[in-house]
């Protein structure tokens, strides 16, 4: 396609084929990021290797991306996890990852996750410029932050507990309670 766009250069004006060719390359480059994205929604390794492994390897992928150093330290998950709920855990760790690297310009994540008394708890600290939580989460409840407000809809789903504690300057620490479901013998 691009290739038929350039050929038609003798009939349009030239600034009409640059125009075409951003929008094409902006095309391709929002093509990309939605397959990466894709792959990110539930990677395969949850279902190949666990939670942990997934978490360790997100973690590994956003440290390379986003030049910060990211720690995970997973403790006492039941075995088996619920799919869903390691799903949940992913989704929130990732987008945690990414505002570190958006907004925080941290250069230390610490990502746990323990299991105890049929609950578990995901702790995600940055040592960031931190934020004013009410005001971030005032941008979420009016759709102009979608990250932390579908954080906050998919926690309350699973009728777990979320959150936030920040001062500007001093980082963000992000809790996640989850009750952990039942299990049948």
């Amino acid at each position: 396609m691009r290739h038929r766009l350039l050929q038609l250069g003798d009939e349009v004006e030239g600034d009409a084929i640059s125009r075409l060719n951003q929008a094409l390359e902006l095309c391709e480059t929002a093509l990309a990021e939605t397959r990466a994205l894709s792959r990110l929604l539930r990677p395969q390794i949850l279902d190949d290797l666990g939670l942990e492994a997934a978490l360790n390897w997100l973690a590994r992928h956003s440290s390379a991306e986003g030049g910060f150093q990211v720690e995970v330290d997973v403790r006492g998950l039941p075995e088996p996890l619920d799919r869903d709920l390691a799903t949940l855990i992913f989704r929130v760790a990732q987008e945690a990852l990414a505002n570190a690297q958006k907004h925080a310009q941290a250069s230390h994540v610490v990502i746990r996750l323990t299991g105890r008394a049929r609950r578990l708890t995901l702790l995600i600290v940055d040592d960031g410029r931190g934020c004013d939580v009410e005001q971030a989460l005032a941008r979420a409840g009016q759709g102009e932050s979608t990250g932390l407000a579908s954080v906050a809809e998919r926690v309350r789903l699973f009728d777990g507990e979320l959150s936030l504690e920040s001062t500007p300057g001093e980082g963000l620490q992000l809790r996640v309670k989850l009750p952990l479901p039942e299990v049948s013998p």
